[in-house]
């Protein structure tokens, strides 16, 4: 979710996707975490982008929340 300062949000994604890996490809993911390229329309400005993962089979949920204007005033 990318929302701005008043907590409204911008633009949303939704996605759920299912794993299936071998016990031996289970040990190097633990080791090297697991990697997802998703696109999400931001605007320019003082916005915020929330991200969000959930784990079905152990009920776990990560949250992370990022600073775009952090990232847009790094790449200058």
């Amino acid at each position: 979710m990318v929302y701005g300062q008043d907590f409204k949000p911008l633009n949303w994604e939704i996605r759920e996707i299912h794993l299936s890996i071998s016990p031996k490809q289970w040990i190097a993911q633990q080791r090297d975490g697991i990697t997802f390229h998703l696109l999400i329309d931001a605007p320019d400005g003082d916005v915020y982008l929330r991200s969000g993962v959930y784990d079905s089979s152990s009920s776990k949920v990560g949250i992370l929340e990022i600073p775009l204007s952090a990232i847009t005033a790094a790449q200058k």
